[in-house]
Protein backbone atom coordinates (compact mmCIF):
# COMPACT_ATOMS: atom_id res chain seq x y z
CA UNK A 1 0.00 0.00 0.00
CA UNK A 2 2.77 2.61 0.98
CA UNK A 3 4.40 1.72 -2.62
CA UNK A 4 1.08 2.20 -4.16
CA UNK A 5 0.33 5.65 -2.37
CA UNK A 6 4.26 7.15 -3.61
CA UNK A 7 3.56 5.56 -7.00
CA UNK A 8 -0.28 7.94 -6.88
CA UNK A 9 1.84 10.93 -5.65
CA UNK A 10 4.44 10.58 -8.66
CA UNK A 11 1.68 10.02 -10.75
CA UNK A 12 -0.34 13.38 -9.92
CA UNK A 13 3.36 15.34 -9.69
CA UNK A 14 4.20 14.31 -13.17
CA UNK A 15 0.20 15.32 -14.48
CA UNK A 16 0.56 18.70 -12.68
CA UNK A 17 3.57 19.43 -14.19
CA UNK A 18 2.65 18.16 -17.50
CA UNK A 19 -0.38 21.02 -16.73
CA UNK A 20 1.72 23.54 -16.48
CA UNK A 21 3.91 23.11 -19.39
CA UNK A 22 0.37 22.87 -21.60
CA UNK A 23 -0.83 25.70 -20.50
CA UNK A 24 2.67 27.88 -21.08
CA UNK A 25 2.56 26.05 -24.43
CA UNK A 26 -0.69 27.40 -25.03
CA UNK A 27 -0.31 30.73 -24.05
CA UNK A 28 2.87 31.45 -25.96
CA UNK A 29 0.81 30.30 -29.25
CA UNK A 30 -2.03 32.84 -28.30
CA UNK A 31 0.14 35.35 -27.14
CA UNK A 32 -0.06 38.23 -29.21
CA UNK A 33 2.63 39.41 -31.95
CA UNK A 34 5.09 42.07 -31.18
CA UNK A 35 5.66 44.90 -32.41
CA UNK A 36 8.87 44.90 -35.10
CA UNK A 37 10.69 47.46 -32.65
CA UNK A 38 9.85 45.03 -29.68
CA UNK A 39 11.69 41.62 -31.60
CA UNK A 40 15.08 40.62 -30.32
CA UNK A 41 17.67 38.60 -31.08
CA UNK A 42 16.58 38.52 -34.74
CA UNK A 43 19.10 36.86 -37.38
CA UNK A 44 21.46 39.86 -38.63
CA UNK A 45 21.88 40.03 -42.34
CA UNK A 46 25.18 40.94 -42.62
CA UNK A 47 26.80 43.77 -44.90
CA UNK A 48 28.70 42.92 -47.45
CA UNK A 49 32.09 44.85 -48.11
CA UNK A 50 33.72 44.78 -51.33
CA UNK A 51 35.37 46.50 -54.09
CA UNK A 52 33.29 47.14 -57.29
CA UNK A 53 35.78 47.38 -60.79
CA UNK A 54 33.31 48.66 -62.68
CA UNK A 55 32.87 51.58 -60.30
CA UNK A 56 36.74 51.91 -59.58
CA UNK A 57 37.60 52.42 -62.97
CA UNK A 58 34.77 55.11 -63.31
CA UNK A 59 35.84 57.27 -60.77
CA UNK A 60 39.62 56.84 -62.30
CA UNK A 61 38.26 58.07 -65.34
CA UNK A 62 36.04 60.95 -63.72
CA UNK A 63 38.69 61.84 -61.81
CA UNK A 64 41.42 62.04 -64.99
CA UNK A 65 37.87 64.35 -66.93
CA UNK A 66 37.57 66.44 -64.19
CA UNK A 67 38.92 69.89 -64.61
CA UNK A 68 38.51 71.51 -61.26
CA UNK A 69 39.86 68.87 -58.59
CA UNK A 70 42.30 71.06 -56.78
CA UNK A 71 40.06 71.16 -53.58
CA UNK A 72 39.55 67.40 -53.61
CA UNK A 73 41.31 65.41 -49.97
CA UNK A 74 44.43 63.64 -50.68
CA UNK A 75 45.03 59.95 -50.86
CA UNK A 76 47.55 57.61 -52.28
CA UNK A 77 45.08 56.17 -54.51
CA UNK A 78 44.42 59.63 -56.05
CA UNK A 79 47.80 60.65 -55.69
CA UNK A 80 49.27 57.83 -57.58
CA UNK A 81 47.00 57.34 -60.07
CA UNK A 82 47.61 60.82 -61.62
CA UNK A 83 50.77 59.66 -63.08
CA UNK A 84 50.00 56.38 -63.31
CA UNK A 85 47.33 57.28 -65.73
CA UNK A 86 48.65 60.40 -67.71
CA UNK A 87 49.02 58.56 -70.93
CA UNK A 88 45.55 58.15 -71.18
CA UNK A 89 44.13 61.11 -70.55
CA UNK A 90 43.08 61.75 -73.98
CA UNK A 91 41.08 58.15 -74.10
CA UNK A 92 37.41 58.03 -75.67
CA UNK A 93 36.01 57.87 -72.06
CA UNK A 94 37.51 61.04 -70.81
CA UNK A 95 36.44 63.03 -73.79
CA UNK A 96 33.20 61.54 -73.45
CA UNK A 97 32.44 62.45 -70.02
CA UNK A 98 34.36 65.83 -70.50
CA UNK A 99 32.21 66.45 -73.29
CA UNK A 100 28.63 65.04 -73.06
CA UNK A 101 25.82 65.98 -70.60
CA UNK A 102 26.16 62.65 -68.20
CA UNK A 103 23.70 64.12 -65.40
CA UNK A 104 24.48 62.95 -61.84
CA UNK A 105 27.35 60.98 -61.83
CA UNK A 106 25.63 58.89 -59.18
CA UNK A 107 22.97 57.92 -61.87
CA UNK A 108 26.10 56.50 -64.30
CA UNK A 109 27.32 54.84 -60.64
CA UNK A 110 24.24 53.14 -60.73
CA UNK A 111 23.68 52.28 -63.99
CA UNK A 112 27.58 50.51 -63.61
CA UNK A 113 26.10 48.17 -61.46
CA UNK A 114 23.78 46.82 -63.54
CA UNK A 115 26.70 45.93 -66.10
CA UNK A 116 28.92 42.58 -65.46
CA UNK A 117 31.85 43.66 -63.44
CA UNK A 118 35.28 43.85 -65.10
CA UNK A 119 36.89 42.01 -66.67
CA UNK A 120 33.69 40.50 -67.59
CA UNK A 121 31.49 42.31 -69.82
CA UNK A 122 27.66 42.44 -70.40
CA UNK A 123 24.29 43.11 -69.17
CA UNK A 124 23.72 41.44 -65.54
CA UNK A 125 20.33 42.81 -64.24
CA UNK A 126 17.18 43.47 -65.47
CA UNK A 127 17.49 48.05 -65.12
CA UNK A 128 13.93 48.13 -66.22
CA UNK A 129 13.20 50.15 -63.33
CA UNK A 130 16.26 52.05 -63.05
CA UNK A 131 15.05 53.76 -66.27
CA UNK A 132 12.01 54.32 -65.14
CA UNK A 133 13.33 56.52 -62.58
CA UNK A 134 15.72 58.48 -64.89
CA UNK A 135 12.96 58.38 -67.39
CA UNK A 136 10.52 60.69 -64.63
CA UNK A 137 14.01 62.86 -63.59
CA UNK A 138 14.13 63.74 -67.24
CA UNK A 139 16.62 61.02 -68.60
CA UNK A 140 14.97 60.01 -71.95
CA UNK A 141 16.84 57.93 -73.70
CA UNK A 142 20.33 58.31 -71.73
CA UNK A 143 20.88 54.41 -71.43
CA UNK A 144 21.76 54.53 -74.59
CA UNK A 145 24.94 57.45 -73.91
CA UNK A 146 25.24 54.67 -70.54
CA UNK A 147 25.69 51.37 -71.95
CA UNK A 148 28.34 53.69 -74.58
CA UNK A 149 30.54 54.65 -71.14
CA UNK A 150 30.29 50.65 -70.31
CA UNK A 151 31.78 50.16 -73.14
CA UNK A 152 34.17 52.85 -73.27
CA UNK A 153 34.82 52.11 -69.80
CA UNK A 154 35.83 48.46 -70.65
CA UNK A 155 38.34 49.39 -73.30
CA UNK A 156 39.85 51.75 -71.01
CA UNK A 157 40.26 49.06 -68.06
CA UNK A 158 41.96 47.16 -70.69
CA UNK A 159 44.21 49.26 -72.70
CA UNK A 160 45.16 51.26 -69.77
CA UNK A 161 46.02 47.82 -67.61
CA UNK A 162 44.20 49.17 -64.70
CA UNK A 163 44.03 45.86 -63.00
CA UNK A 164 47.60 46.59 -62.48
CA UNK A 165 47.07 49.56 -60.66
CA UNK A 166 44.23 47.56 -58.44
CA UNK A 167 47.12 45.40 -57.33
CA UNK A 168 49.67 47.82 -56.66
CA UNK A 169 46.90 49.64 -54.67
CA UNK A 170 45.54 46.63 -53.07
CA UNK A 171 46.58 47.51 -49.86
CA UNK A 172 44.87 50.56 -49.34
CA UNK A 173 41.33 48.98 -50.81
CA UNK A 174 41.66 45.89 -48.61
CA UNK A 175 42.95 47.99 -45.47
CA UNK A 176 39.81 50.09 -46.63
CA UNK A 177 37.40 47.36 -46.45
CA UNK A 178 38.70 45.58 -43.04
CA UNK A 179 38.19 49.24 -41.50
CA UNK A 180 35.10 49.24 -42.84
CA UNK A 181 34.06 45.48 -41.52
CA UNK A 182 35.16 46.19 -38.14
CA UNK A 183 33.24 49.42 -37.77
CA UNK A 184 30.13 48.34 -39.55
CA UNK A 185 30.47 44.98 -37.45
CA UNK A 186 29.66 47.01 -33.87
CA UNK A 187 26.10 48.40 -35.23
CA UNK A 188 22.95 46.20 -35.98
CA UNK A 189 22.33 48.92 -38.73
CA UNK A 190 20.25 46.67 -41.27
CA UNK A 191 18.11 44.90 -38.36
CA UNK A 192 17.06 48.36 -37.15
CA UNK A 193 16.58 49.91 -40.59
CA UNK A 194 14.34 46.75 -41.53
CA UNK A 195 12.63 46.67 -38.34
CA UNK A 196 11.78 50.48 -38.21
CA UNK A 197 11.39 50.78 -42.09
CA UNK A 198 9.47 47.13 -41.77
CA UNK A 199 10.55 46.55 -45.32
CA UNK A 200 13.62 43.84 -46.39
CA UNK A 201 16.28 44.05 -48.42
CA UNK A 202 18.00 40.95 -50.77
CA UNK A 203 21.55 42.24 -49.89
CA UNK A 204 23.41 45.03 -48.25
CA UNK A 205 26.88 45.86 -50.02
CA UNK A 206 29.20 48.97 -48.68
CA UNK A 207 32.16 49.94 -50.84
CA UNK A 208 35.28 52.14 -50.04
CA UNK A 209 35.41 54.73 -52.81
CA UNK A 210 38.65 57.12 -52.30
CA UNK A 211 38.10 59.05 -55.56
CA UNK A 212 35.36 60.98 -55.24
CA UNK A 213 35.85 64.84 -56.50
CA UNK A 214 34.98 66.22 -52.97
CA UNK A 215 36.63 67.99 -50.42
CA UNK A 216 34.87 66.21 -47.05
CA UNK A 217 32.72 64.05 -46.67
CA UNK A 218 30.35 61.70 -49.97
CA UNK A 219 28.00 59.03 -50.24
CA UNK A 220 25.82 57.99 -52.78
CA UNK A 221 23.66 54.47 -52.22
CA UNK A 222 22.43 53.23 -55.64
CA UNK A 223 19.57 50.12 -55.40
CA UNK A 224 19.61 47.62 -57.95
CA UNK A 225 16.53 45.21 -58.29
CA UNK A 226 16.58 41.47 -58.99
CA UNK A 227 13.72 38.72 -58.83
CA UNK A 228 15.31 38.45 -55.28
CA UNK A 229 14.63 41.57 -54.14
CA UNK A 230 16.68 45.25 -54.16
CA UNK A 231 20.81 45.26 -53.68
CA UNK A 232 21.33 48.01 -51.45
CA UNK A 233 25.07 49.57 -52.25
CA UNK A 234 26.68 52.61 -51.08
CA UNK A 235 29.86 54.21 -51.98
CA UNK A 236 31.54 56.03 -49.24
CA UNK A 237 34.64 57.73 -48.94
CA UNK A 238 37.15 58.26 -46.03
CA UNK A 239 35.92 60.16 -42.76
CA UNK A 240 36.51 64.03 -43.10
CA UNK A 241 37.78 63.62 -39.46
CA UNK A 242 40.90 61.44 -41.03
CA UNK A 243 43.70 63.58 -42.65
CA UNK A 244 46.11 61.78 -44.40
CA UNK A 245 48.44 64.74 -45.08
CA UNK A 246 49.35 64.19 -48.26
CA UNK A 247 52.69 62.82 -49.16
CA UNK A 248 53.82 62.37 -45.40
CA UNK A 249 50.62 59.70 -45.50
CA UNK A 250 51.73 56.15 -43.18
CA UNK A 251 49.23 53.37 -43.26
CA UNK A 252 50.73 52.12 -40.18
CA UNK A 253 49.81 54.85 -37.97
CA UNK A 254 46.98 56.88 -40.22
CA UNK A 255 45.02 53.60 -41.35
CA UNK A 256 42.78 54.30 -44.31
CA UNK A 257 39.82 56.59 -43.00
CA UNK A 258 37.24 53.77 -41.99
CA UNK A 259 37.92 53.75 -38.36
CA UNK A 260 35.77 56.58 -37.56
CA UNK A 261 32.58 54.42 -36.01
CA UNK A 262 30.17 57.58 -35.54
CA UNK A 263 31.09 58.80 -39.13
CA UNK A 264 30.55 55.08 -40.50
CA UNK A 265 27.14 53.98 -38.31
CA UNK A 266 25.05 57.82 -39.71
CA UNK A 267 26.36 57.10 -43.03
CA UNK A 268 25.36 53.46 -43.43
CA UNK A 269 22.06 54.38 -42.24
CA UNK A 270 21.85 57.68 -44.40
CA UNK A 271 23.09 56.14 -47.81
CA UNK A 272 20.91 52.52 -46.77
CA UNK A 273 18.12 55.05 -46.52
CA UNK A 274 17.62 55.69 -49.30
CA UNK A 275 17.07 52.39 -51.50
CA UNK A 276 13.83 52.29 -48.36
CA UNK A 277 12.77 55.94 -49.92
CA UNK A 278 14.10 56.62 -53.17
CA UNK A 279 11.71 54.83 -55.73
CA UNK A 280 8.53 56.05 -53.86
CA UNK A 281 9.49 59.35 -54.10
CA UNK A 282 9.69 59.10 -57.51
CA UNK A 283 6.31 57.41 -58.86
CA UNK A 284 4.37 59.60 -61.21
CA UNK A 285 1.86 60.63 -58.41
CA UNK A 286 4.55 61.88 -55.94
CA UNK A 287 6.61 63.37 -58.69
CA UNK A 288 4.09 65.79 -60.13
CA UNK A 289 3.30 66.65 -56.89
CA UNK A 290 6.40 67.74 -56.07
CA UNK A 291 6.81 69.36 -59.22
CA UNK A 292 3.84 71.52 -58.66
CA UNK A 293 5.79 72.50 -55.04
CA UNK A 294 9.18 73.33 -57.04
CA UNK A 295 8.37 77.10 -55.97
CA UNK A 296 8.73 76.56 -52.31
CA UNK A 297 12.44 75.79 -53.04
CA UNK A 298 13.36 79.54 -52.62
CA UNK A 299 16.94 81.38 -52.47
CA UNK A 300 16.29 81.34 -48.94
CA UNK A 301 15.63 77.80 -48.65
CA UNK A 302 18.94 76.77 -50.95
CA UNK A 303 21.66 79.20 -49.61
CA UNK A 304 22.31 77.05 -46.93
CA UNK A 305 22.66 73.74 -48.86
CA UNK A 306 25.63 75.11 -51.01
CA UNK A 307 27.85 72.14 -51.48
CA UNK A 308 25.72 69.53 -50.26
CA UNK A 309 25.03 68.53 -54.21
CA UNK A 310 20.69 69.44 -53.26
CA UNK A 311 19.97 71.19 -56.22
CA UNK A 312 16.60 70.57 -56.51
CA UNK A 313 13.05 70.33 -54.68
CA UNK A 314 12.63 66.47 -55.37
CA UNK A 315 15.83 66.09 -53.67
CA UNK A 316 15.61 68.26 -50.86
CA UNK A 317 12.45 66.42 -50.26
CA UNK A 318 14.48 62.96 -50.69
CA UNK A 319 17.10 63.99 -48.16
CA UNK A 320 14.28 65.12 -45.55
CA UNK A 321 12.90 61.51 -45.06
CA UNK A 322 16.11 59.79 -45.14
CA UNK A 323 17.49 62.24 -42.70
CA UNK A 324 14.59 61.69 -40.73
CA UNK A 325 15.60 57.66 -40.79
CA UNK A 326 18.73 59.20 -39.54
CA UNK A 327 17.33 61.10 -36.38
CA UNK A 328 14.82 57.96 -35.50
CA UNK A 329 17.19 55.58 -35.82
CA UNK A 330 19.61 57.36 -33.62
CA UNK A 331 16.50 58.14 -31.04
CA UNK A 332 14.99 54.31 -30.68
CA UNK A 333 18.77 52.66 -30.95
CA UNK A 334 21.41 54.43 -30.23
CA UNK A 335 20.65 57.44 -27.35
CA UNK A 336 18.85 60.99 -27.34
CA UNK A 337 22.28 62.57 -27.26
CA UNK A 338 23.08 61.33 -30.86
CA UNK A 339 19.33 62.37 -32.21
CA UNK A 340 19.59 65.87 -30.96
CA UNK A 341 22.82 66.38 -32.25
CA UNK A 342 21.35 65.18 -36.07
CA UNK A 343 18.38 67.49 -35.36
CA UNK A 344 20.50 70.20 -34.53
CA UNK A 345 23.03 69.53 -37.84
CA UNK A 346 20.38 69.22 -40.38
CA UNK A 347 18.11 72.50 -39.45
CA UNK A 348 18.69 73.62 -42.92
CA UNK A 349 16.26 70.37 -43.96
CA UNK A 350 13.07 72.98 -42.96
CA UNK A 351 10.15 70.40 -42.77
CA UNK A 352 11.80 67.96 -40.39
CA UNK A 353 10.18 68.77 -37.25
CA UNK A 354 7.27 68.48 -38.25
CA UNK A 355 7.69 65.20 -40.18
CA UNK A 356 9.01 63.97 -37.16
CA UNK A 357 6.07 64.89 -34.75
CA UNK A 358 3.92 63.30 -37.90
CA UNK A 359 5.63 60.03 -38.13
CA UNK A 360 5.84 59.31 -34.44
CA UNK A 361 2.51 60.34 -33.62
CA UNK A 362 1.24 58.50 -36.29
CA UNK A 363 3.86 55.40 -37.97
CA UNK A 364 4.83 54.67 -34.84
CA UNK A 365 2.07 54.06 -33.03
CA UNK A 366 0.18 52.84 -35.72
CA UNK A 367 2.02 49.89 -37.54
CA UNK A 368 -1.48 47.85 -38.32
CA UNK A 369 -2.43 50.91 -40.04
CA UNK A 370 0.56 51.72 -41.92
CA UNK A 371 2.24 48.48 -42.50
CA UNK A 372 5.86 49.68 -43.81
CA UNK A 373 7.21 53.14 -44.45
CA UNK A 374 5.84 53.33 -48.42
CA UNK A 375 2.75 53.60 -47.37
CA UNK A 376 3.38 56.67 -45.24
CA UNK A 377 5.13 58.23 -47.97
CA UNK A 378 2.00 60.36 -48.72
CA UNK A 379 1.89 61.45 -45.24
CA UNK A 380 5.30 62.79 -45.75
CA UNK A 381 4.22 65.52 -48.37
CA UNK A 382 1.11 66.36 -46.69
CA UNK A 383 3.32 68.57 -44.05
CA UNK A 384 4.99 70.77 -47.78
CA UNK A 385 2.96 73.37 -47.60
Amino acid sequence: MGSLNKRFKVNNCFKRILSVLLVCFFAACGRKEKSPLDIPNEPKKKIEVLVNRNEVVFRIAHHLAETDKDFARPNPVRDTLEYYFNDYVNHSVINTLQNEDIGYDDVVSQWLLHQKEFPDFGNLHNDSITIQEMELDGYVGIDTLYNRIYSELYDFYREANVEKFLNEMDYWYSGAVNEIKRAAAQFDVVQQMEEYCRMENYRYVVSPEPLFITGGSRGIGPTIYTENGKICFQFISPSPNIDFQGANYNPVTMGYGYTDNSYIRTILVHEFGHSFVNLDLSIASNKVFLDEKEHLFTEAVKEPLKHTGIGDFHTYIVEHIVRLLEVRIADLYIGAKEAQELRDANKAFIWLPQMEELIISEYESKPDIYKSLDTFIPEFLSVVE
